[in-house]
């Protein structure tokens, strides 16, 4: 032996104690260079078992590592672990590594500080040392390169033994990877991810700990899960291995049936309201494979979530046609109701879902069932403007007419919601143009309410009667003044609309566009009246010059009087247009008012039933808007300058 080989490997004393201290770690700091300077592996082993250091059956086992490098590693590996026969382990290492001349090398930095060495330690390690900077190292390998070019070669000897059944070698090879991979991927982890469900079932018959962890804590049930190796996760189970969370988690994003119901079934049992959970859940999800295989395990398919929708209910609301189809097949009620009554066929709608609208009309949910306020399907595909929708509902015999409580038409609805191309498709369907809901309003009514000029025309060209009155007596040309839309006006005029109604307060069209202020309409409104409506009296006598003044819309008041509208018609409060624009505080209008000049002039001493003059009802105001046109009315009664 050589020199260093003295102080590496002592003799030991009779009670197997090393000599020297420093030996332990310089043996553990020269592993590297142990493992590699063993040329002969096969050599050392028989001397070792000669020796008694290893058995027959670790020999064995040491045959089935590919290289030598593996086969060195675990030969070192497993000679460090006895620390009592370190001195024979060292002289046999150290006789073949001087029989293949390698000379044992090691970073300056790893070898024990020299100061602390024997002088012939000192010198082999300036040796040592200077050999270190000679020799060229290769590139380390990665942690993650060495694990699978270790781990290939003992998997496969896992392999050959157990297709051996070579049971006691399995067995070894298991003892040795519990000590050394604890918590790290390991043979169960890796065949479970690969399915194959024969090694595994070898693997936990001799030993293997079915619920190990690998690095990221995932036990090999979870990679047979994940993978959906049905096999597998059947052997795993049979094994009793644990069903976490997690396990659960994994099983969901997979959607396989079968894999769930084993885990259902090998659970223990979990608790209704568990499984009723995991059903909404799977429902959220659209996994159709989850639900069934829920539903064979006994969860009831119509239980109640906490805002009492069945999953049914539920699938029909979200969109999830794959869910809702094998709760059909799997008997839930397709008639069951939400809270306020909606159904599966109403939900599906209204949420477009087209395939699970069509499922439930095959599997004869009745077309025309009402929902809440008596709405059928059709109604919540006319206000959610779906044609495509319409048509299949009509063509499965929707009526195309029904009324909800508040006797409202899909064509109603289609109508106030401005919906032409539903109003178009339920016209073609025979749809009533003229019906009426509880309050006497027609289709035109909305439509002419929402200024919808394409809508209002279609039902006008479909015979819609433009002089029906609704409760109030307001013709849709009343709605249509009071809405702003000059445009709607325009066409129901066209289509024979009467200028003049009077709804129940006595209003007629042209009193509702003086409030609203809309120009263009009230020259409509006088051009089909030919002003005989410039001086139309409401019930509370007030004309449009009242109500334009009131509103302080100086303009009209301006077109009125050049129609030749009177300047001080009196309202049942004895009031003139002039009063009504001071107690508002209108300036504008009042200047209008008072400065007008083609004949008649505002009356500025007249008095209302409260005997007080426009100037008294300004200054009755607290604003200084009030404040101004009382400044302006004293000006021209020439009080103050």
């Amino acid at each position: 032996m050589s020199a260093a080989s003295s102080v590496l490997f002592p003799p030991i004393t009779p009670q197997g104690q090393f000599m020297n201290p420093y030996a332990i770690d310089v043996l553990k700091t020269m592993k590297g260079e142990l493992i590699e300077g063993i040329k002969n592996p096969e050599e050392l082993i028989n001397l070792l078992v000669e020796h008694g250091i290893f058995s027959t059956d670790k020999k064995m086992v040491m045959s089935y590592y590919r290289t030598r490098t593996e086969k060195n590693s675990r030969l070192v590996d497993i000679l460090l672990s006895k620390d009592g026969r370190r001195q024979l382990v060292g002289y046999l290492l150290e006789r073949d590594k001087e029989d293949n001349q390698a000379p044992i090398l090691e970073p300056p930095e790893k070898i024990p500080r020299k100061e602390n060495l024997p002088k012939k330690v000192k010198k082999e390690t300036q040796k040592t040392s200077v050999q270190v900077k000679e020799k060229k190292r290769p590139k380390p390998e990665t942690p993650r390169q060495k694990v699978v070019q270790s781990s290939d070669g003992v998997f496969d000897a896992v392999m050959k033994a157990a297709q051996n059944n070579h049971h006691h070698l399995v067995k070894l090879f298991l003892q040795e990877e519990e000590k050394l991979y604890k918590n790290r991927s390991n043979f169960l982890h890796l065949e479970a991810a690969k399915d194959n469900s024969r090694l595994v079932e070898i693997l936990l018959k001799n030993g293997a700990n079915v619920d190990s962890t690998d690095e990221k804590k995932q036990t090999a049930l979870y990679h047979a899960v994940s993978g959906g190796h049905q096999a597998t996760v059947k052997v795993l189970l049979e094994a009793g291995a644990t069903i976490d969370p997690s396990i659960i988690d994994v099983a969901f994003s997979t959607n396989n049936e079968y894999i769930f119901g084993l885990l259902l079934q090998y659970s223990k049992g979990l608790s209704p309201d568990t499984m009723i959970s995991a059903m909404f859940k799977a429902v959220k999800l659209n996994l159709f494979g989850i639900i069934k295989a829920l539903i064979d395990k006994g969860t009831d398919v119509n239980a109640r979530n906490d805002i009492q929708y069945t999953p049914l209910l539920l699938a029909a609301e979200l969109g999830k046609p794959e869910a809702a189809q094998a709760l059909i097949e799997k008997g839930a009620h397709i008639e069951d109701r939400t809270p306020n009554l909606s159904t599966a066929l109403h939900l599906s709608v209204q949420g477009g879902d087209v395939s699970t609208m069509k499922l439930l009309l095959r599997k004869g949910i009745n077309v025309n069932i009402t929902g809440p306020g008596d709405q059928t399907p059709l109604h919540v595909a006319a206000y959610h403007n779906r044609p495509d929708l319409c048509d299949i509902l009509l063509s499965a015999s929707a009526n195309v007419n029904a009324v909800t409580k508040e006797a409202v038409t899909p064509l109603h609805l289609a109508s106030q919601r401005n919906n032409v191309d539903v109003a178009q498709n339920l016209i073609e369907h025979k749809a009533n143009v003229n019906a009426k809901d509880k309050q006497a309003r027609t289709p035109l009514h909305m439509a002419a309410e929402v200024g919808g000029l394409a809508l209002v025309q279609l039902l006008l060209n479909n015979k819609a009667d433009p002089n029906i009155s609704d409760k109030e007596k307001k013709s849709p040309l009343h709605i249509a003044a009071a809405g702003g839309s000059a445009e709607v006006v325009a066409a129901l005029l066209n289509s024979q609309a009467r200028y003049g109604p009077k709804d129940m307060d006595g209003c007629t069209p042209i009193h509702y566009a003086t409030i609203s202020g809309n120009m263009d309409i009230v020259k409509s409104l006088l051009k089909a009246g030919k002003n005989k409506n410039l001086e139309d009296k409401n019930v509370w006598r007030k004309t449009p010059l009242h109500l334009a003044a009131e509103h302080g819309h100086s303009d009209i008041i301006q077109l009125l009087l050049t129609n030749g509208a009177a300047i001080d018609p009196l309202d049942n409060n004895r009031d003139t247009p002039l009063h009504c624009a001071c107690k508002s505080g209108h300036l504008s209008s009042v200047q209008t008012l008072v400065g007008w000049s083609q004949g008649q002039k505002a009356n500025l001493q007249a008095t209302n039933s409260l005997k007080k003059t426009p100037l008294q009802v300004a200054e009755a105001g607290t604003t200084d808007s009030h404040q101004q046109v009382a400044t302006l009315l004293k000006k021209k009664m020439l009080i103050i300058k």
